[in-house]
């Protein structure tokens, strides 16, 4: 049955649909309101789009996913795209986590950057468009609201406030210098800055030092005044830019052949207090439209709609997207693209934010496009390579040996694809048998479906030494008949080792190619310290557990369970393990080893 055949075939429901090549890869994940109507029309008719040309010449079966709304194919499409990383789709380019902060649900929480906003019950604030920005509002708010910034497990041990509390960074929860309900009182402030309700905070600081001051308690007044003073002196500098108490998302987009700049401007209370970025990689000639809705699925994945959202041009798919924003909100939404006042000079605004950033990307782009086209060139590939994966290997005089895998892909860094294995089969300090079992462990799991790191394939494997860690990954990969590029990078001299190849290759330094090799080096070697040191500590610790006489299995599993790891119980006091499900004689011996350890 040929493709338009077969795509006559699909119900008229709603739903996803996959086109894929013939090697069972994904091209292009779709939604359809109708499944049939919409995906004959990539097999019939006149072809206008170059995408569709390309998806019709290279798609060899048709995989569909009904859903039972709109609303669910929306939200599965966004999925099917972050899971398969289809090449004809709009994706989100750069993967990597943006920082938050995260306030607990606890007495005392204090404010932490985060990488990944967890389903919990704390309250998350940002992302921050960069470390910078986000250590900067840590700092303005601890002069603010001061509150703790140890950690939890130095918060329940020291027995003394320490310099934070002297220079009033801190109010010493710690030791009870401040009670629950007025630490509260500070996080809650500290909470409704973060989002933006500065006047709400002021009116609450005003009617504190007033009631402080006729109760006569003026040190507690004049601190309220002096946070007050401070807020005043940090909000001067914002003015308004549109209507007073104006609410409103404002996206505008800049892009290129292949890259796209979404940037979005937060406006709450009329007032500027954000922007967001979003970088997408796009098939060639891609239509405004389709970004821009990638870019409002990407967004509103994790943040709440503003009753306004103002725009440059209206996204592709409206309808649907506007049911869907009003359903994140549980309000009504308006999204529209405005022709005069202040939403086309905050559209405008924000035009040419994504252009500097457009430029910016395209810069680094640029460099890394000419760094992967050094290495092919310095190894003698066919094409640059698109995946660069690195190993190296971390042990203790060969015992817990860790390989590490790090990734480069189309140039750039990828943290979130970095995967780590525990060697299992190699005794003793063998980097070359470790770096086998390593790099065979993961050509095994190309297939797996689950995990987009392992499932995509490398194009060169860059290894932490010389000639005899290459030649054993060589010899790996021709016991498992798979083709893949290998090299090198030693250390003392940053001299490049190929197999078969009796002398190194020498690049210059200042070589972008041998840059980036660095770089990945680099990142494996500290990720495989990391890697052994946590390990080491796990099994220091678990051994720590396995000394106290009367700690069985059974008892070591209730602790793991209750507690989570072998750090959090060397942590916890008595009351804790007694309260755990211990016997108090031997909660009080378990606390007397952990002692010792720490001594």
């Amino acid at each position: 049955m040929n493709l338009l055949a077969q795509a006559q075939e699909l119900p008229r429901q709603p739903g996803c649909y996959l086109l894929r090549d013939k090697g069972k890869r994904v091209l292009y994940v779709g939604k359809a309101v109708r499944l049939r109507d919409r995906v004959r029309t990539y097999f019939q008719g006149p072809v206008r789009e170059p995408k569709v040309a390309a998806l019709r010449r290279l798609t060899e079966s048709i995989e569909v996913i009904l859903t039972a709304t709109e609303a669910e194919a929306l939200l599965l499409e966004e999925t099917l795209i972050k899971q398969h990383r289809p090449k004809y789709n709009v994706l989100l380019r750069d993967d990597k986590h943006y920082p938050y902060l995260r306030l607990a649900d606890e007495p005392f929480p204090r404010l932490e950057i985060v990488r990944q906003r967890r389903s919990d019950s704390a309250r998350y604030f940002g992302p921050y468009p960069g470390g910078g920005a986000v250590h900067e509002t840590l700092r303005l708010m601890a002069r603010l609201f001061p509150m703790r910034t140890c950690s939890d497990q130095k918060f329940k041990t020291v027995d003394r406030p320490c310099l934070l509390y002297h220079i009033k960074r801190c109010p010493a929860p710690c030791v009870g210098l401040i009670s629950k309900d007025d630490y509260q009182q500070t996080v809650t402030q500290a909470a409704n800055l973060l989002e933006g309700r500065h006047e709400d905070v002021m009116r609450a600081l005003r009617q504190e030092m007033n009631a402080a001051a006729q109760e006569t308690r003026y040190e507690a007044a004049a601190q309220a005044r002096d946070r007050l003073r401070a807020l005043e002196e940090v909000t001067a500098s914002q003015t308004v830019v549109v209507a007073e108490g104006r609410e409103a998302d404002v996206f505008s987009l800049a892009h290129s052949r292949q890259l796209a700049v979404v940037d979005v401007l937060l406006v709450r209370h009329g007032k500027m207090t954000g922007r967001k970025r979003y970088t997408f990689q796009i098939p060639e000639a891609e239509k405004p439209a389709v970004v821009l809705a990638a870019a409002m699925r990407t967004h509103y994945g994790k943040e709440v709609p503003a009753r306004t959202v103002w725009m440059s041009e209206l996204p592709e798919g409206i309808a649907e997207l506007r049911s869907w924003v009003r359903e994140r909100r549980q309000g009504p939404v308006s999204v529209s693209v405005p022709s005069r006042g202040d939403g086309r000079r905050m559209v405008q605004m924000a035009g040419k934010n994504a252009s500097e950033g457009l430029r910016q990307e395209e810069g680094s782009s640029e460099r890394a496009e000419a760094a992967l086209a050094q290495i092919a060139d310095a190894l003698s590939l066919s094409v640059p390579p698109r995946r660069i994966e690195a190993y190296d290997i971390s042990n203790t005089q060969g015992t817990l040996s860790v390989a590490a895998m790090t990734v480069a892909e189309e140039g750039v860094i990828r943290p979130s694809h970095y995967r780590q294995f525990s060697i299992r089969t190699v005794t003793g300090p063998d980097d070359f048998a470790s770096l086998q079992e390593a790099v065979s462990r993961r050509m095994g799991r190309l297939d797996d479906r689950r995990d987009t790191s392992f499932r995509d394939r490398p194009d060169l494997l860059l290894i932490d030494g010389g000639k005899g860690q290459v030649a054993a990954v060589a010899e790996t990969l021709a016991a498992l008949h798979q083709e893949v590029a290998v090299v090198g990078l030693a250390k003392r001299e940053e001299w490049l080792y190929l197999p078969q190849s009796p002398e190194p290759i020498v690049l210059a330094r200042h070589d972008l190619g041998l840059q980036l090799l660095q770089q990945l080096r680099d990142e494996a070697h500290r990720f495989a310290n990391t890697a052994h040191g946590s390990r080491r500590s796990r099994a220091m610790m678990s051994s720590w557990l396995d000394s106290v006489a009367g700690i069985g299995p059974k008892r070591k599993r209730m602790l793991l369970k209750t507690f989570g790891s072998p750090r959090k119980i060397q942590a916890a006091s008595v009351e804790d393990l007694i309260q755990a499900g211990l016997p108090a004689k031997l909660a009080v011996l378990l606390k007397e080893a952990k002692d010792g350890v720490q001594g």
